[in-house]
């Protein structure tokens, strides 16, 4: 029995036809210039405008759009000129959608190509060839519920949080959130023992208050578990006033692991299961690069079995 061959995709017409008539730049120009308003078609460098072998078009819309894309000058500034064309029955109501992926396609291919850091202009053209008028959007902000508040809130501002060049006691004014900051501050540095000696009185007001102080304790002895680990475990003491709460973490690392454990090693048995369990995390505490000898004070593990755990890591 013959296997069928597959099904070649029959070419596209429509895509084949706009690309050969608008190659020809006196065609591409008069479309430009009877369709654009005149203060933006004045601005395009039409002798410098060049028609590039870039497209953007998924697999899956390529029987329903084509592109070309044209660079030029605009302004005396490098700019792309991005003509699509809608070839289909109904309108596509994601349209704005679609222009900002193919838009964004083409931004981070050109400052890759160009080893540069500033992204060029682009002017979006749309040939619209469905059976009934287009009722689709006419500018990106169209694709938002709230064009306005989107325009303001997106594409005006970028709200930066630095975290390195903000001085501590303002950083010390985020009530809940201060913590977070200095831990992310420092943790870059993987020295909290700076971090809790700098700001000791104001940590004793703020961490009281956090809901997150288990996985904060938690991401620093995974950042900072190393010579530090003594010291790190006084300071956080005295900046919790909560022993019992900072000690918890290495009753967790083994909790953990007991879990694990019990499923992987039900057929060995119940003591088994524990070992394996006490195992895996003496595993992870090294991953996240927790000394031996803290691992070994935590797990009860001897030093003969770290290392060999640390060998198969």
């Amino acid at each position: 029995m013959t296997k069928e061959k597959p099904k070649k995709k029959s070419p596209n017409l429509h895509d084949q036809f706009f690309k050969e008539a608008f190659s020809n730049p006196e065609v591409t120009i008069d479309l430009f210039k009877h369709h654009l308003p005149s203060e933006i078609f004045n601005k395009i460098d039409t002798k410098k405008l060049q028609l590039t072998n870039k497209s953007f078009i998924t697999e899956e819309y390529s029987d329903k759009h084509s592109d070309l894309i044209f660079k030029t000058k605009i302004d005396n500034s490098n700019a792309y000129i991005y003509t699509l064309l809608e070839h289909q029955s109904t309108n596509d109501k994601h349209m704005g959608i679609r222009l900002l992926e193919y838009n964004t396609s083409l931004i981070r291919q050109h400052m890759k190509e160009k080893k540069i850091t500033k992204a060029p202009i682009i002017l979006n053209i749309l040939i619209y060839a469905g059976k009934k008028a287009y009722t689709g959007p006419h500018n990106m902000l169209e694709i938002f519920e709230k064009p306005e508040l989107a325009q303001n809130l997106m594409f005006r501002k970028i709200h930066v949080i630095d975290l390195q060049s903000s001085k501590e006691e303002e950083i010390n004014k985020d009530e809940k959130a201060a913590f977070v900051e200095l831990l992310l501050k420092y943790g870059i540095m993987r020295d909290f023992v700076k971090l809790f000696e700098n700001n000791m009185d104001q940590l004793k007001l703020i961490i009281p208050q956090i809901p997150y102080l288990d996985r904060a304790i938690s991401y620093i002895f995974l950042l900072d578990s190393g010579k530090n680990e003594d010291k790190l475990l006084n300071l956080l003491q005295e900046a919790t006033q909560n022993e019992e709460k900072v000690m918890s973490l290495a009753k967790k690392f083994i909790d953990r692991g007991k879990k694990e454990g019990k499923k992987e090693g039900k057929k060995e048995g119940k003591r088994e299961g524990k070992r394996e369990g006490i195992i895996t995390t003496a595993k992870n505490m090294l991953k996240y690069g927790a000394t031996l000898d803290f691992v070994k004070k935590t797990t009860g593990l001897t030093k003969k079995d770290i290392e060999t755990i640390s060998k198969k890591k």
